[in-house]
């Protein structure tokens, strides 16, 4: 399961990565990026069963989560995508 984990998180890194650099490129704000990514763990959260302990430690997080810790955790998100 780990070795499938951690393909799975080099493959969300592989396609979320040059989103984000082309967002930066054509401007879309880091505040936009980071709404967005909000957003996107709003549905996550409310849709998908989490399937790895890393998906369920996530799900916990923003479960506990204040709205700001959220976008916390989604600006970091950002950060750890953008820096692949």
């Amino acid at each position: 399961m780990q070795k499938e984990t951690a393909t799975s998180w080099q493959r969300w890194k592989r396609i979320l990565s040059p989103l984000l650099k082309a967002g930066d490129f054509v401007g879309i704000s880091d505040e936009s990026m980071t709404a967005f990514v909000n957003h996107l763990g709003d549905f996550l959260h409310d849709h998908v069963d989490p399937r790895s302990p890393e998906q369920q430690l996530m799900k916990e997080l923003w479960d506990i989560a204040s709205p700001e810790e959220q976008r916390t955790l989604a600006s970091l998100l950002i950060r750890a995508m953008k820096e692949y």
